[in-house]
């Protein structure tokens, strides 16, 4: 960790921080790195075999209304609804174990973390303590160095889940028209385009705020901790040390919920875009049912695989967003 490596990385170093991360998350839990890329692979597969078995039931249902022996339909039903079951659990079986495996990933890596940022802490020659630089620096590899990498990986087990989610939710889009999945990735692009720009937006803020972070952290440090408790209270400097610390939070609060609040607006205004070609598309499969081009199964199964496409493209895009964030926050650490 170079303390005086002020210039933000440029995303081209994405590769380099995911690479490194990855690094420090397998050498912190090899075990842990192999369970929760298992359970991810199972996890994105799951949702799509219980949505063919939705199909399946619902077509065993109408096919059942007609049919000379509805007991031995309802039997095929009632066997197609277990399974459903069976999946539903299993998934959430797998949910709360990659939940825990997840957990315990994190604190290996937040003390993994610790132990490299103490470490290169205790390297650093004694002139740099005097540098006001080095502390800015610092304070942002404390801040920053516990989590980042694991959301990294985190980000590309979501990443990956999703895309192979994706992958198979679009086979059965492209099933029903070619256009479809096409037409779903252009309609989410603007809201991928706002979250890289608010990302960098953040980013310079953050790096421009820490001095003022600093300050606040000293104040709290001298109002809480032993060390200066008793000069504190013999010059009576404790309400002048609450408000300092009051105003610099202050501001610190105003200015990060003016840029949250601009990002959600525009996330809010993207995302509502992305309803209507998702709307279009419900109401074209409707007219095909109602034409008797399609099952009642099929209108199930396609409504769905165009709300889960939508869902899962907007986790795609959601993780590299994230990713290239996270990459901008890393170069504080490595």
């Amino acid at each position: 960790m170079n303390f005086f490596n002020h210039k933000p990385k440029s995303s081209g170093k994405l590769s380099t921080n995911i690479a490194w991360a990855f690094q420090i998350v397998w050498r912190s839990g090899p075990g842990l790195t192999v369970a929760n890329v298992i359970l991810t692979f199972i996890q994105s597969l799951l949702p799509l075999i219980n949505l063919y078995l939705i199909k399946l039931v619902i077509d065993g249902v109408s096919a059942g209304l007609t049919a000379p022996d509805r007991v031995a339909a309802f039997q095929g039903v009632t066997f197609l609804i277990i399974i459903s079951g069976c999946v539903v659990l299993f998934e959430r079986i797998v949910g709360t174990l990659g939940g825990l495996v997840g957990t315990a990933q994190a604190e290996l890596v937040t003390d993994r973390m610790y132990e490299i940022l103490h470490a290169k802490s205790a390297e650093m020659d004694l002139e740099y303590y005097e540098n006001s630089d080095y502390y800015d620096v610092l304070h942002r590899a404390q801040r920053e160095a516990p989590y980042r990498p694991t959301r990294i990986l985190n980000g590309l087990f979501s990443l990956g889940q999703s895309a192979i989610s994706l992958i198979a939710i679009g086979g059965l889009l492209l099933s029903f028209h070619w256009s479809v999945p096409i037409f779903l990735i252009v309609a989410a692009m603007p809201s991928l385009l706002i979250r890289f720009r608010f990302a960098n937006t953040i980013y310079t803020w953050s790096r421009r705020r820490t001095p003022i972070e600093r300050k606040a952290s000293y104040f709290s440090s001298m109002l809480t901790e032993g060390g200066h408790a008793k000069e504190i209270r013999l010059f009576n400097l404790g309400n002048i040390f609450i408000e300092r610390f009051g105003n610099l939070r202050s501001l610190i609060r105003r200015e990060r919920l003016d840029l949250l609040t601009k990002r959600a607006v525009a996330d809010l205004v993207t995302n509502s875009g992305a309803i209507v070609p998702a709307f279009a598309l419900y109401g074209f499969l409707a007219h095909r049912a109602l034409n008797g081009l399609m099952t009642i199964g099929d209108l199930v199964m396609f409504y769905q695989a165009v709300q889960r496409g939508q869902s899962y493209l907007q986790q795609i895009l959601g993780s590299i967003a994230d990713l290239y964030e996270n990459n901008l926050f890393l170069s504080n650490v490595h």
